[in-house]
């Protein structure tokens, strides 16, 4: 069952036979090259690092061997108004072979906001539910809480050929510190905190000299930084 309390407008569904849909084996292509991915995403007012074409590159390039790159673009007049990049393979849910389509960058990414104008979402999912044979499960992960993920909901409840689920999983919580500066961070510390503290520079001291430097990544390191975390 879905909670509709509280959830915006449902999408116009008479906009679906203005969209084409095209299934893409790459991310850029004919009906969606780098420059149009940047100003669809641009244009996203909720945009996050995960939502860049630079992040997906990224997750493409590190794709597992044994997924393979599914994307789809939505256009409207030739025009750009979605591309969502998935990955298709198989894993096991619950001990049973299952063939699955999640989105690229899963599980690497939090607080997801699809690249796709919000009347296209209809679309979408019709999308999903007429290319449905090439996977068993469809697991859209880790979306933000918002209109965008109401809005889904809706239409995924519409559609009769797709039985859908919605889980709402815990967040991670955002803390903020109270603090104008370190120092006064540091002279806030417990007792108990700084014995700790200290012991452990001192065992640190003792082990050697131990330097920490700060390293900003360029997108030209974030391959290696993302197989460094899969590892």
């Amino acid at each position: 069952p879905f909670a509709r309390r509280g959830l915006q407008q449902r999408p116009r569904t008479s906009d679906v036979a203005d969209i084409a849909c095209t299934w893409m084996s790459d991310l850029y292509g004919l009906r969606a090259d780098r420059e149009q991915v940047e100003r669809l995403t641009s244009r996203m007012s909720t945009l996050t690092v995960f939502v860049t074409p630079e992040w997906f590159e990224c997750a493409a390039e590190a794709l597992r061997p044994d997924r393979t790159l599914s994307v789809l673009v939505l256009t409207r007049d030739d025009q750009l108004v979605g591309w969502v990049p998935f990955t298709l393979g198989s894993e096991r849910l619950h001990g049973i072979p299952t063939r699955t389509l999640r989105l690229l960058g899963y599980p690497l990414t939090d607080r997801v906001v699809l690249p796709i104008h919000p009347d296209a979402l209809p679309a979408l999912v019709a999308a999903l539910a007429s290319a449905a044979r090439r996977w068993d499960v469809a697991i859209l992960s880790e979306l933000a809480e918002g209109a965008q993920q109401d809005a889904l909901t809706m239409c995924l409840s519409d559609e009769r050929q797709i039985r859908s689920a919605r889980r709402t999983c815990s967040l991670t919580p955002r803390l903020t510190l109270s603090f104008d500066s370190p120092s006064a961070l540091r002279a806030a510390y417990g007792r108990t905190l700084r014995t700790r503290l200290d012991r452990a520079r001192r065992k640190l001291a003792a082990a050697g000299k131990v330097t920490f430097d700060r390293h900003l990544a360029t997108p030209d390191d974030a391959p290696a930084l993302v197989d460094t975390v899969r590892d």
